[in-house]
């Protein structure tokens, strides 16, 4: 079973990975009560019941299967205007974890880059930064997001193409197909949000008519689950991210930044948003992780499945947005 969550701000450098912060910290807790219940039951009985045993199984291949990255929305804003700078992409690099299984909270900086066509270059990384308030919030409640780095759709593009191995992305445990189908969407996803922010406004051929067929296979390739937009931005910045995603939430979290300067919270407005995206997030990955035990979510054992939180919609949207 497998579950791919996105969440995206304009920038990707405070609230989007506060929510990805929280998200992998949320996991690394549930890692860690499993592990400690493992270690008592061995202790103290012979054994589990088969109900317990089941669900144990069934939290482990949850957590082994849930996706979680954070991106930017604008893609300028996550390299400086400078040509000379290079965004990084190695394979050694943090982002290489954009959709890996996230077995860790902690990430890797990066000293090198790869080209669009693949080439490596020296160049050192030259990418802006998560804001150093937003990683002292976080820190006041014990996540480090120190190490984490702003991205973009085209570093999901590039990690795609770096290779085999655990380390390497893949968004469709299902079916291999997929990732082929995505690369192509990616492009079409990167070129649009960059077109959307500049204001230029695509119009595209609508098919007069849609079979159900096609509409299953098009919900089939996209492979993000749940899309999680934690600024107002308008529609057709988010709007390509969105259609490869099967569903969107729309968050609409207070920018710590305008906040601390025009309400008079200064920094603690960073303070604020991050337990304000916590709750969130615990509420959202709670309610994920409740359907998958109560055996609600099972979507690659069955291929009439269409996502891993297809059945959570209705229910996420009227307890969380």
């Amino acid at each position: 079973m497998t579950s791919t969550i996105v969440f995206a701000c304009k920038s990707n450098s405070c609230r989007s990975q506060m929510a990805e912060g929280w998200a992998k910290n949320w996991m690394k807790n549930e890692r860690s009560q499993l592990e400690a219940r493992r270690r008592t039951d061995i202790i103290t009985t012979e054994g589990d019941s088969k109900e317990e045993v089941q669900r144990d199984r069934r939290l482990q291949s949850f957590l082994d299967g849930l996706v979680v990255a954070s991106v930017a929305l604008d893609e300028t804003s996550v390299s400086p205007l400078d040509v000379n700078d290079r965004l990084s992409s190695s394979p050694t690099s943090s982002l290489t974890s954009f959709f890996t299984r996230n077995n860790s909270v902690d990430t890797i900086n990066s000293t090198s880059c790869v080209t669009c066509d693949g080439e490596t270059c020296s160049s050192p990384l030259r990418r802006k930064k998560v804001k150093v308030k937003a990683i002292k919030a976080m820190a006041i409640d014990g996540v480090d997001i120190s190490d984490a780095t702003p991205k973009t759709i085209h570093d999901v593009l590039s990690s795609s193409s770096g290779g085999g191995g655990e380390e390497q992305l893949s968004l469709s445990r299902c079916s291999k197909s997929r990732s082929f189908s995505l690369l192509e969407m990616l492009r079409g996803v990167s070129l649009q949000m960059s077109l959307a922010y500049a204001g230029v406004v695509e119009v595209e051929d609508t098919p007069e008519s849609e079979d159900v067929g096609t509409a299953n296979t098009l919900d089939e390739q996209r492979s993000v689950d749940s899309l999680v937009v934690l600024c107002a931005c308008a529609d057709s910045l988010k709007q390509k991210l969105s259609d490869m995603s099967k569903e969107t939430l729309n968050w609409n979290i207070d920018a710590p930044t305008a906040f601390a300067k025009d309400s008079g919270e200064g920094d603690m407005a960073y303070l604020r948003v991050s337990r304000q995206i916590r709750v969130k997030v615990e509420t959202f990955m709670n309610h994920l992780k409740e359907s998958v035990m109560n055996g609600n979510l099972d979507c690659c054992n069955n291929n009439e499945s269409k996502s891993c939180n297809t059945e959570l919609r209705e229910q996420v949207v009227k307890r969380i947005v």
